[in-house]
């Protein structure tokens, strides 16, 4: 069995140094833990590179677990529901009576488990998620946004139904989600860096700007400015504190069921994060299951605008690891340190050089696979037989847009990297449209940002009637056939247009003279 010092070696940090450098990646931060014969553990952690500008990582040095926190919201709910008679099996609506879905099976069927399987039948539904929105206004959206697929049939991946666990969580303990965490987790645990705020210790982020040829442009988490997405990803902490959290986490009560497959993501298997797996990737509850010469592997990524991490742990033998990375393209960088690791630890010969050509070469052909070149795209139509979408349109419980001549151009213009949920930096979020055929549009958002452009997030649109037939905005799992589920948008009077408009424009010129 190897020791820490044969899993993480000069050779290896010498490969992350430079696919850091390569990449642009400014820094990383890396625990690793091992049981000892002791009944003790093992550990060390190691930093390379800046948090931000001329600050070097350090062992307290900060970062957002984005996805990663999923695990600690249903070790959470594991914890209430111990104190109640509700288990996992409980349906959401006998703990949360005014839970409401336009299904009905959904609404009277979806489970504690489901939702922690991301088995609902919701899609993602991203921009959902605003500044500000809260858990309760979530329950208020989804009672109002279809499924698209039956309970159970498929996996879809999304933050929806965890931010209701965080209700869960604050329906049953009479504590606000962030401050259950603190006080029944965080604190036993003693993770005493880990909390929902930025500070002075939190590395910055960065994203790539793929129309500036990949250049590397700091951001700040903008998910501390939306409560209702911390149970899916709101927590920071040091990588010091990471690993202790990895020591206490086995013996968790609830780990046995975060880590018990209850649905499977065969997607998952061809794409950047599960390469390699000798079996189909599946779900537990904030939690994947793989395998990997046959051992049994756990883990969770958490993957946001700026930042990238992975959280692992091999029970077999009893060795789990932690990788916070401020860099987009930084799963690079975290499966590199994976399957070095896990080689290693199945007794393989293939080292780390080697693992990151071949995790570059297989990473740029994967992404091939589920990305296109998105081209400019002009209209055919002549001017005279363009009809531009003009008017309110509502999606109930997802989004309002209110368009003008101005959301409606000549071309769709090309399209590059913007952030995901860009609506947490900025309020320059605006569709805009490009007629193709008598009544159906190529779209995409137009995302102004540091005084800069972009254009990003294609999708299309139909006009049918009142209504506006939206694909590709949902997030859907990857075996739902996005053309038989839009997303519908209602054309609203132009009455009530203009006043929805106006009573907008009012809640702006307040909010401005406030900040004034």
């Amino acid at each position: 069995m190897p020791t820490i010092n044969d899993l993480y070696t000069t050779d290896l940090e010498d490969t992350i140094r430079g696919l850091l450098k390569k990449t642009g990646i400014p820094g990383c931060a890396i625990a690793i833990v091992k049981a000892n014969e002791d009944a003790g553990w093992d550990e060390g952690v190691w930093t390379l590179g800046e948090a931000k500008k001329g600050v070097p990582v350090t062992p307290d040095t900060r970062f957002p677990l984005f996805s990663m926190v999923k695990l600690i919201t249903v070790l959470a709910v594991h914890q209430v529901l111990s104190k109640t008679s509700y288990t996992f099996d409980t349906h959401l609506k006998t703990i949360i009576p005014e839970f409401k879905s336009p299904d009905k099976a959904l609404e009277e069927g979806v489970t504690v488990a489901d939702m922690c399987a991301h088995v609902s039948g919701l899609p993602a539904y991203f921009d959902v998620f605003q500044i500000g929105t809260s858990l309760e206004d979530i329950l208020e959206s989804v009672s109002k946004l279809h499924p698209t697929a039956p309970r159970r049939t498929t996996f879809q991946y999304g933050n929806l139904m965890f931010s209701l666990l965080g209700l869960i969580i604050e329906r049953i303990s009479g504590l606000s989600y962030p401050n259950y965490v603190k006080e029944h987790f965080l604190k036993p645990f003693g993770l005493d860096s880990a909390g929902f705020e930025d500070d002075e210790l939190t590395a910055e982020g960065h994203w790539i700007d793929a129309s500036g040829g990949g250049e590397m442009r700091g951001i700040d988490n903008g998910v501390v400015r939306s409560p209702a997405t911390w149970p899916a990803g709101g927590l920071i902490m040091s990588i010091k504190d990471y690993a202790k959290y990895l020591k206490q986490l086995p013996s968790h009560p609830g780990y046995q069921f975060a880590s018990t497959p209850s649905s499977s993501h065969p997607a998952f298997a061809d794409i950047s994060h599960f390469p390699y797996s000798s079996t189909i990737p599946t779900y537990g509850g904030g939690l994947y299951q793989m395998t990997y010469k046959g051992m049994e592997v756990h883990e969770h990524w958490g993957a946001f605008t700026g930042y990238r991490g992975l959280m692992v742990y091999v029970p077999g033998k009893k060795v789990g690891f932690g990788v916070f990375v401020n860099g987009d393209g930084g799963e690079l960088v975290s499966t590199l340190i994976k399957m070095t690791l896990l080689e290693r630890l199945a007794g393989g010969t293939v080292g780390p050089e080697e693992w990151n050509i071949r995790i570059g070469e297989d990473f740029l052909k994967r992404v091939a696979k589920i990305t296109t070149n998105f081209p400019s795209i002009p209209s055919p139509l002549s001017s005279q037989n363009q009809t531009p979408l003009i008017g309110t349109f509502i999606a109930p419980g997802y989004s309002t847009w209110h368009l003008t001549p101005s959301n409606n151009l000549p071309t769709r213009p090309a399209l590059t990297t913007i952030p995901i949920l860009p609506q947490l930096w900025t309020k320059h979020v605006e569709p805009v449209f490009t007629a193709v055929k008598e009544g159906e549009y190529e779209g995409c958002f137009e995302v102004g940002l540091e005084g800069e452009v972009f254009y990003g997030a294609g999708f299309r649109a139909k006009v049918d009637g009142d209504k506006l037939l939206v694909y590709g905005l949902s997030g859907m799992g990857e075996r739902v056939d996005v053309g038989k589920h839009p997303l519908v948008f209602y054309r609203e009077s132009q009455e009530a247009s203009e006043a929805s408009k106006a009573s907008e424009d009012l809640e702006g010129l307040l909010e401005k003279l406030e900040v004034e």
